[in-house]
């Protein structure tokens, strides 16, 4: 299939997206020349034609991540001619780019062109699509304007005021939770009344939130320390990377935000949560809830690992020497490929069985080809690139096993077939953080 050329799928889905003004109906650009819509000279030939009432919308399917010049002429001279009620509807698909000297063919997936493409679109007046997984998703439509930032007053501390505002004030969560939410909102608002807060007072805030957050139900492995070990490691400077600490929670808040509306107070929202329903029904917390926090918190521990001369310079006590990163010796390269089929092959194994549930994939093994596994293959091809390993990989990995191998006396109410299950949910959700292990499926 050239890249004009659209399915009969694709071309109904379309319609249905486009139908939200009004009803939607395929023409030909020879129509809508006859009737006059269009000019007869136009120096361009639309992928498709819909007619939407009194607009007409014309479909340019991307050929490359840029967007064409020439059009950006047809559009301003059907809008210098008169025709206010022509737009052009922006259509990205995955793209296989062309190979230059240095960079071979390189994959761009849809989403990624349209992004390429979006500010442009905006600015043009277009409407810009995409297709990904076989659906095609409207990102904005020609009457969409962006809206204008909101000028506010300067806040203290990293969590916005209206994101735990909100979260204090809504109702979509398990009560517990909620209780929580308003007590952290009250703590965190009285200590960020000032135009400072001390770093080590607005992290215990956090901290103590996520320790709270863990008592609610005792089941589960929460290794909140790891979050302190990152922190400390990033205010050791011995790394120039940005903060990971704070961001973690920002995010934490952020997706409690959305989930919550999109849970709309259901205790599941996915499959995967009844993996960790509680039977005895003593939990607090509702299964989405526990496992957006483990997803969340703990998806970038790992960042100290893939960073691995500036851990060295963090475990010897080097301060504010964030060097450039050099070549990793062939020794340590070869421990950390090694890694992978030993202390890394129980938790892949549970990896790989569970991302076979969720995409409900089975074949049986009577007809199932030999040779590599995609699973396996894609994750390892993330897992280490010969310079640095995949941080949010490192990270859930790391999650598993020391769910598995630590040793100490736990309480009464901690199930290690509760905890690993959503230590290995979690994981998998953390594979998807990274661009390159969601290129690598």
């Amino acid at each position: 299939m050239s890249v004009r050329q659209l399915s009969s799928k694709s071309r109904s889905q379309m319609l249905r997206r486009l139908s939200h003004r009004g009803p939607t109906s395929l023409t030909s650009l020879d129509a809508l020349i006859d009737v006059g819509k269009l000019p007869a000279d136009l120096k361009w030939q639309p992928s498709l034609c819909i007619v939407r009432g009194e607009e007409t919308i014309l479909v340019h399917v991307l050929a490359s991540p840029d967007f064409p010049t020439y059009l950006e002429r047809v559009i301003s001279d059907l809008k210098n001619g008169g025709f206010s009620k022509v737009y052009v509807l922006i259509f990205a698909r995955d793209l296989m780019l062309e190979a230059t000297e240095e960079i071979p063919p390189t994959y761009l997936p849809a989403p990624y062109a349209a992004s390429a493409v979006a500010e442009k679109a905006l600015n043009l007046g277009c409407g810009l699509a995409f297709e990904a997984e076989r659906s095609v998703h409207l990102v904005f439509d020609n009457s969409y304007t962006a809206p204008r930032r909101c000028r506010t007053r300067k806040e203290t501390g990293h969590i916005p005021k209206w994101l735990y505002g909100e979260l204090a004030a809504s109702e979509y969560f398990s009560p517990e939770l909620q209780k929580l939410l308003k007590r952290f909102a009250t703590d965190y608002g009285r200590a960020t009344r000032k135009e400072s807060i001390a770093n080590d007072r607005e992290a215990l805030l956090l901290l103590n939130f996520a320790k709270s957050f863990a008592k609610l139900d005792k089941r589960f492995f929460v290794p909140v320390e790891r979050l302190e070990t990152l922190r400390q490691f990033e205010m050791s400077r011995a790394t120039r990377a940005r903060d990971h600490f704070f961001h973690t929670f920002n995010n934490l808040f952020l997706g409690f935000h959305i989930l919550g509306r999109l849970s709309g107070g259901r205790k599941v929202m996915a499959e995967v949560d009844r993996f960790i329903e509680d039977e005895a029904k003593e939990s607090k917390l509702n299964p989405w809830e526990v496992l957006w926090f483990l997803t969340c918190l703990f998806h970038d521990p790992g960042y100290t690992a893939e960073k691995f001369w500036a851990n060295f310079r963090f475990a010897f006590g080097i301060v504010d020497d964030a060097g450039d990163e050099e070549e990793l010796p062939d020794q340590v390269k070869e421990q950390i490929r090694d890694l992978w089929d030993s202390q890394y092959a129980a938790p892949r194994q549970d990896l790989h069985d569970l991302y076979n549930r969720t995409v409900r994939k089975w074949i049986p093994p009577t007809t199932a080809r030999k040779g590599a596994d995609v699973f396996d293959e894609a994750v390892r091809l993330a897992y280490f690139d010969g310079r640095v390993a995949s941080h949010s990989l490192i990270s859930g990995l790391g999650l598993i096993n020391n769910c598995r191998s630590q040793n100490v006396p736990r309480t009464k109410k901690f199930s290690s077939e509760s905890a690993l299950t959503a230590c290995v949910i979690a994981a998998l959700c953390m594979m998807f953080h990274r661009v390159c292990l969601t290129l690598a499926f």
